[in-house]
């Protein structure tokens, strides 16, 4: 038998090493340039310490950027600890701003350097006035500058000797160093859900002209948050049919800037009747009346009229646009005696938010009786409780804001003020069914003055809301009322949400 020729083994074919794959050199993200307004936007303080017997405080600017070219320019002032502006800001809780407004600057130019000094050209006027001033925004440093006022024709190498030679710790109101101070005013909520405007409109001697002008604003996108709300000055637009002291008056409005925001619509009907009793006999008829088209009570804004002519009763409704649901309205009238305290008004209240009715309406009426009024919504099917909390007439912002944080916590929000019979001041919190989840997603901020105090100008006024509006906060309360007095005892409140609530 012949030996079998062995099969020969085949050699393996080498496996190739891969090339590596380069791995591509990132592109670096090129820096943003900052607009001009960036460059100045945040907090500053001035380089000058003000040091007194009464203590030691710097003034300071908060900057806030209103285009890529423009900034509302507001001075306040911090108060420290020790002498010579050491040791630590004392802060405070109280709106920016007063007894005046800030500076409004427009037209910010593009940087010019010139030696040590980067200067821009810019428009300066008050947020009051509206003659405007060419001036100079000046970086002396990289953390310090300095605003020029009437610099028409500004000349490089004078802005920067001018600038470079002042003294800093003996010019006050001039130049700015970049501040590390975390001030409560700036303060933005954790969560920004959007940022709000505000508007103050006059009084209207009439009922169509108030329509008009709530249909006007509210298709702009703006809600009223009060009408007839007291600024304590003189509109120069306002109407001479009104009684004088009426044209310090305004209607304000908010508007969150959120492109999914609700929108809202306004009816106003005549409220007006010969004795108080016929007035709300009337006015239980509107209710009725509004709540089946959808429309649910908002105010009721009187105005009073020059040359002795009667007062305009005004009752205003407001409806979600979009909003398909009706209403049914229940009322409760009661002895003021029988809700005299904490347990026999939240007992009162909680039987008309077992039955699913969200009160919108709990107020004395005349005599000595108390009203609820209270809505039922055909789209709602829970049920709503309701709280009152007690606070001390001289509660400070602070202790407000714990009350709001211990209902929020809770899970409930915060809806009105309410004085009880016995004479406690406290606040009303509500908690839908429907809606566990709502006093989570909310924050509140309280400042401790009403957004007309410290001031006699609607500017003024008008620059709190509109730069908490830029942080992101929604005016809730803009005159939560804990003690109020013609000649003393004031206790004015501002509460500001993070979202607008229904």
């Amino acid at each position: 038998t012949p030996t079998p020729t062995p099969t020969p083994t085949p050699t393996p074919t080498p496996t190739p090493t891969p090339t590596p794959t380069p791995t591509p050199t990132p592109t670096p993200t090129p820096t943003p340039t900052p607009t001009p307004a960036q460059a100045f936007a945040g907090t500053w303080e001035s380089t000058y310490c003000n040091n007194s017997s009464l203590g030691a405080f710097r003034l300071v600017v908060e900057n806030y950027q209103t285009q890529s070219n423009a900034l509302d320019f507001v001075i306040d002032s911090e108060q420290y600890t020790e002498p010579q502006c050491a040791g630590s800001v004392k802060g405070d809780l109280k709106l920016d701003g007063g007894p005046t407004s800030g500076l409004v600057l427009e037209n910010i130019g593009n940087a010019i350097t010139a030696n040590k000094t980067k200067y821009h050209t810019v428009m300066v006027k008050s947020r009051s006035g509206s003659q405007s001033v060419a001036g100079v925004l000046a970086f002396r440093d990289a953390n310090t500058f300095c605003l020029l006022e009437n610099k028409p024709n500004p000349v490089g190498s004078e802005i920067d000797q001018y600038v470079q030679s002042i003294n800093l710790n003996a010019t006050q109101g001039v130049c700015w160093k970049k501040s590390s101070i975390q001030r409560f005013q700036r303060k933005a909520p954790t969560t920004v859900v959007s940022s709000a405007k505000a508007l103050l409109a006059d009084v209207q001697p009439s009922l169509q002209k108030l329509q008009t002008q709530l249909d006007t604003q509210s298709n702009a996108g703006y809600r009223l948050n009060h009408a007839n709300f007291d600024t304590r000055t003189t509109s120069e637009t306002a109407s001479f049919e009104l009684y004088i002291d009426a044209r310090d008056d305004r209607n304000l409005y908010v508007k969150d800037n959120s492109a999914s925001a609700v929108k809202y619509q306004y009816k106003v009907l005549d409220g007006t009747g010969a004795t108080a009793a016929a007035r709300y006999a009337l006015w239980k008829t509107q209710l009725t009346q509004q709540a089946s088209l959808g429309f649910i009570y908002k105010q009721q804004a009187i105005v009073r009229l020059a040359d002795s002519k009667p007062s305009v009763y005004n009752n205003i409704f407001e409806k979600r646009v979009g909003d398909t649901a009706v209403y049914s309205i229940l009322t409760k009238e009661v002895a003021q005696t029988t809700v005299k305290d904490k347990a026999t008004w939240e007992a009162a209240a909680n039987q008309l938010g077992s039955q699913g009715c969200r009160i919108f309406f709990a107020e004395y009426i005349y005599g000595s009786q108390f009203a609820f009024a209270c809505s039922n919504s055909s789209a709602h099917n829970g049920t709503y409780e309701y709280r009152w909390i007690a606070s001390a007439s001289n509660a400070k912002a602070n202790e407000v804001q714990a009350i709001l944080d211990a209902q929020k916590a809770q899970g409930f929000i915060y809806r009105f003020e309410l004085e009880l019979p016995n004479g406690q001041v406290g606040f009303v919190f509500e908690k839908d069914s429907t809606q566990p989840n709502l006093a989570a997603s909310v924050q509140y901020k309280v400042f401790d003055d009403s957004i007309i105090d410290s001031g006699d100008s609607t500017a003024l006024m008008d620059e709190r809301l509109t730069h908490q509006g830029f942080l992101g906060w929604h005016l809730l309360d803009g005159r939560s009322v804990l003690a109020e007095s013609i000649t003393f005892g004031n206790n004015m409140k501002t509460i500001f949400v993070n979202r607008a609530l229904p």
